[in-house]
């Protein structure tokens, strides 16, 4: 168990890197890029939306592959591809190679971020990987706060495009480095005898197409996690428009990483008494109350604050709710 342990701690420190770059390295940037380029908010936002959407076209790919037992080769490549593209972003020269550069991003995006590391742990862990995803989100969680401020000094000190070859180094030599030895670890344990789960059911996933029920909460959490990214990537720009300085706008936004973590440890705490239906409820709720809080931050600019910690604690207990096996 400690051998474990110690490779599933790993696991969540590469999570929090290649989500620190490559997820939220745009929008701690996002300032600093405006400067550096010329272009407007729209081409800039123009290169993660596609990631975004590459990420969304490749994903059934990447999770055969998981199912194939490729899970840890993702792990430890993809965030190597990521970091060139996300490099390559921030050198282009023109919009084409900047919206090439996130493509490449979004590919890695699709292998090696939450969704392939939760399977590639569960196929290793089986009955033990519930308590390991849980340790992994509560780690990743600090990533935008790893992010945010790291990037607003880059940013400083290099600039837009600097700062982004900045952040693909940290995923390069960060988070590959300690997903080669973790997933090397867990697959040495699972060889000297640790169960490993068996593969789904296929035909629950059938059962589940069937009901619209299924469709409902899937576009309601589609539609929460588009809401979350839209926020976040262009949250320094919100607040300053707001009214906050660049210093507070950096410190609001890094508050939503450890209320994301908050809002997980609070459900973790009570499972016993709150289940899917409350905690759901409780999620859209926080994320209602912080886009309310951001509008009255015209007429009072540190009610940003309250919007990093609603919109932080809600989107934790999205993710915490619906990752769990």
């Amino acid at each position: 168990m400690r051998g474990e342990g110690a490779a599933v701690w790993g696991l969540a420190l590469g999570q929090t890197l290649t989500y620190a770059g490559l997820y939220y390295g745009f929008a701690a940037l996002l300032p600093d890029l405006l400067a550096a380029t010329g272009w407007s908010k729209h081409m800039l936002a123009a290169g993660p939306t596609l990631a975004f959407l590459v990420t969304a076209a490749l994903t059934p790919f990447t999770g055969r592959l998981v199912d194939r037992g490729l899970g840890g080769e993702m792990l430890i490549l993809l965030p190597i591809l990521g970091a060139l593209g996300l490099a390559g972003a921030g050198f282009a020269g023109t919009p084409a190679l900047w919206l090439a550069g996130w493509a490449v991003v979004g590919l890695a995006q699709a292998g090696s971020l939450y969704d392939t590391c939760f399977a590639f742990i569960t196929r290793r862990l089986g009955e033990s990987a519930r308590i390991a995803i849980t340790r992994v989100t509560l780690v990743a969680g600090f990533a935008s706060t790893l992010a945010f401020p790291l990037g607003h000094w880059l940013g400083a000190e290099f600039g837009g495009r600097g700062g982004l070859a900045a952040l693909a180094l940290v995923v390069a030599v960060g988070a590959t480095p300690v997903n080669l030895w973790a997933v090397r670890r867990l697959r040495r344990l699972e060889r000297a005898g640790t169960p490993r789960r068996g593969a789904a059911d296929p035909g629950l996933l059938t059962a589940a197409l069937r009901r619209p029920l299924f469709w409902l909460i899937s576009a309601l959490f589609g539609v929460s996690m588009l809401s979350h990214s839209m926020l976040i990537t262009y949250a320094l720009v919100i607040f300053a428009d707001r009214g906050a300085s660049a210093t507070m706008a950096v410190l609001a936004a890094s508050c939503i990483g450890p209320s994301q973590v908050a809002g997980r440890l609070i459900l973790m705490l009570n499972e016993a008494r709150v289940g899917n239906r409350m905690a759901t409820l409780a999620s859209l709720g926080a994320m209602a109350l912080a886009s309310a809080a951001l509008w009255l931050a015209g007429a009072a600019p540190g009610l940003i604050f309250a919007f990093a910690l609603l919109q932080g604690a809600g989107i934790g207990l999205t993710s915490r709710h619906i990752c769990l096996p």
